[in-house]
């Protein structure tokens, strides 16, 4: 696909996947009340082809060949965690960048 093509070109410096255990994401999904569509997106066996395929060799090959560092950024502990773990990630960058 053509937008494919363009983000192959223009690999991000860092690429950041934010992961959870898909059996965490369906317990988190049954908690929402106010949405109820059906969505393929929301099934777990998606959800576990999507976890494979963005933790296989493949994937992380095909960006870090175009000089992109992958950074996983587990989202199954509680928000507060999360957020500690993102702002230690981005300070990293912070670091790396000020480096140059």
């Amino acid at each position: 696909l053509n937008g494919n093509v363009l983000a192959m070109k223009h690999a991000p410096t860092h690429l950041v996947i934010a992961s959870v255990d898909p059996a965490i994401a369906m317990q988190r999904l049954t908690g929402r009340s106010e949405k109820n569509d059906d969505a393929v997106f929301e099934k777990e066996s998606f959800l576990r082809v999507l976890d494979e395929r963005y933790k296989s060799d493949w994937f992380k090959k095909l960006f870090t060949d175009r000089g992109s560092q992958i950074h996983y950024l587990d989202t199954s502990p509680s928000i507060d965690v999360v957020k500690n773990s993102a702002r230690s990630l981005l300070s990293n960058f912070q670091t790396l960048t000020t480096n140059f």
